[in-house]
């Protein structure tokens, strides 16, 4: 869920470019960026509104960072929406690394 949704505020069509935000993380990580290692509700919606997302240990190009930390925005007024993020260079150069031969094995196994 988006901050916005977090906080029972109105939302518009960005919250759907924070979904590809988080489906993108973990597609390539393998793991949520955000996450209540004991299921608590209220840990895992303050992380979601208040903390950044964090890439440590995490072998990504700088561009799919940069994509992911848009789509990641937490102010939905600053966060892109959908159509402008196909446009991103992440997406759009096709010779664009996205993750590490190593990354891509951790996932993997």
């Amino acid at each position: 869920m988006s901050p916005e949704i977090v906080c029972e505020e109105e939302y518009d069509h960005r919250c759907d470019t924070w979904a590809i935000g988080i489906v993108t993380y973990i597609l390539l990580a393998g793991r949520p960026p955000f996450n209540s290692p004991d299921n608590d509700r209220d840990d895992l919606d303050h992380q979601i509104v208040a903390d950044p997302v964090s890439f440590e240990n995490l072998d990504w190009s700088p561009a799919c960072k940069n994509f992911i930390s848009e789509c990641l925005t937490k102010d939905q007024k600053d966060r892109p929406f959908c159509a402008k993020m196909l446009y991103h260079g992440w997406i759009m150069d096709e010779k664009a690394p996205i993750v590490s031969d190593a990354e891509q094995k951790k996932v993997v196994d």
